[in-house]
């Protein structure tokens, strides 16, 4: 128990807007700063089988939703350390388990009842949501900016195409988001952009480097004859090897004849493209990329609405994307092919500036956090208040429901209930406050009917109203810390022995 509680410790100090940082150093000597949990966690190199479940739980939370493993891990680590206490007591570990099941389930239904719905049209609500989860982050004045990036980016994905192509899990939000990081300018200049981009530059210096209106063919197959190695001498007359060139020369021109014929003014290539086929190309106007990986190319499919082709011979109009531009740009001395202003694109781009590397990781880190946080509204558009509110008030509602038990699995829930008031405890520590005094302070605006989302407002140092202060948190993550908290505390305290295999 000491080594998965040790786990929960180490993301206490960092909860929370005025959290402190971890300084991670690799095994090659690169460092990172961060106050992500998950990131945090991620880079520990543990031997106890314990605090690898703890990992595997961060990790199990992180792919789920996204958001609020740090409370998870000190909500899981909090249970244990009262465990402990109970076991120390004469409970059965059966007994403290089935107590802790009992709370988390009236936790959930508590919440349930007091969640307040959210609009996706409410982008006030979803940036609050948004910079909930940033303000950990310390990206300054950029931190709405992010926000407000995220809210679009999500809106992009869900709301592209039929219904039937919507997104369905918070998993696949970042499946259809390229992140590109370029340092050397402002957090402010990251962009969203409505397609796609390619690290790559145009093949030929006679293609057009911009075309408007593009009508893109994303080709999988080769525009290059093989070229064959013979190991034997060959006696042929000049007339021959004539009619093999000119033969090559007709396969050319019918194959750029075809794509031209299509409408198609830009060509995503995945394999290669020789040079005579690169100025016919450039002949007829066509912008030209070749060697791009099959992730992009999948990308681009997506973001313009094309398919990807692989016989030429088959190739119609229909097959080709759209987007308002395509443009090769130079961006921190790099060359790059933005495709631009596609219409309903089902995969977007994030351009993320930021005046050092270390900054621009931390920027990507906030939009994915924040992407998942705006797209669980999308999924369950319920929120609670934050700032510690929430689980104030469950634990308040906790403790007249365990008194209704008469075995000892009452202080098995009184037990869960004083673990969840560690989150505003620790709230208030952070950012220089006295734990005692708030908690009672929080216990008593609790009491009254109107104290529901009283939180911990960071921002003033104040006991406040939550959702007045933009203070709220997405139901649906807040559910998975509970439920994942539970399970692996439940796990430890039944885990009775350790047997190691020989190596």
């Amino acid at each position: 128990m000491r080594a998965a509680i040790a786990i929960g410790e180490l993301v206490r100090s960092s909860l929370g807007l005025h959290g402190m940082k971890k300084l991670i150093v690799d095994k090659k000597g690169d460092v990172k700063v961060t106050a992500d949990g998950f990131t945090v966690i991620k880079s520990i190199q543990v031997g106890n089988p314990i605090s690898k479940i703890m990992v595997e739980a961060a990790e199990t939370h992180d792919n789920e939703v996204g958001d609020g493993t740090k409370s998870m891990l000190i909500i899981a680590g909090e249970l244990l350390k009262n465990a402990e206490k109970l076991l120390d007591m004469g409970l059965s570990p059966d007994l403290i388990i089935s107590g802790y099941r009992r709370a988390c389930d009236k936790a959930i239904q508590i919440m349930t009842k007091t969640s307040i719905p959210i609009r996706r049209q409410d982008t006030d609500i979803l940036r609050d949501l948004a910079m909930t989860s940033i303000y950990s982050k310390d990206l300054g004045l950029a931190g709405q900016h992010i926000a407000d990036i995220s809210i679009k980016a999500v809106e992009n994905i869900f709301e592209a195409g039929p219904k039937s192509n919507q997104t369905t899990d918070m998993e696949n939000v970042l499946e259809n988001v390229q992140f590109i990081r370029k340092s050397g300018r402002s957090i402010i200049e990251t962009r969203l952009i409505r397609g796609t981009i390619l690290e790559k530059s145009v093949l030929n210096g006679n293609m057009p480097k911009k075309v408007e209106n593009a009508k893109i063919l994303l080709l999988e197959s080769p525009l290059e004859f093989e070229k064959k190695e013979f190991y034997a001498e060959i006696e042929t007359t000049p007339g021959l090897v004539k009619a093999f060139a000119d033969e090559e020369n007709r396969l050319r021109d019918m194959r750029v004849g075809k794509i031209a014929k299509s409408g198609a003014n830009v060509i995503i290539c995945q394999k290669g493209i020789d040079l005579k086929t690169q100025d016919s190309l450039a002949k007829h106007g066509i912008l030209g990329v070749h060697w791009v990986d099959k992730q992009d190319m999948e990308k681009a499919a997506k973001a313009t609405g094309g398919k990807i082709v692989i016989n030429i011979h088959s190739l119609t109009s229909k097959d080709l994307g759209f987007s308002g531009i395509v443009e090769e740009r130079t961006i921190d001395g790099d060359k790059m092919i933005f495709i631009e202003d596609c219409k309903d694109p089902k995969s977007i781009s994030i351009l993320i500036r930021a005046g050092l590397d270390k900054a621009a990781d931390e920027v990507e880190r906030a939009l994915k956090d924040a992407l998942r946080v705006v797209a669980s509204i999308y999924l369950d558009n319920r929120a609670v208040g934050g700032g510690g509110a929430f689980e104030m008030e469950l634990a308040r509602r906790l403790r007249p429901y365990a008194m209704k038990f008469d075995s000892k699995e009452q202080l098995a829930i009184e037990a869960f209930a004083e673990a969840l008031e560690i989150i505003p405890k620790l709230l208030a520590e952070n950012v220089g406050l006295d734990q005692t005094e708030i908690k009672l302070m929080l216990r008593s605006e609790h009491a009254r009917d109107s104290g529901l989302w009283m939180g911990i407002n960071m921002l003033s140092r104040k006991v406040e109203d939550a959702l007045n202060c933009g203070l709220i948190e997405p139901y649906i993550i807040k559910k998975r810390v509970l439920e994942n908290a539970t399970e692996v505390a439940s796990m430890i305290i039944r885990t009775g022995h350790i047997i190691s295999s020989p190596k």
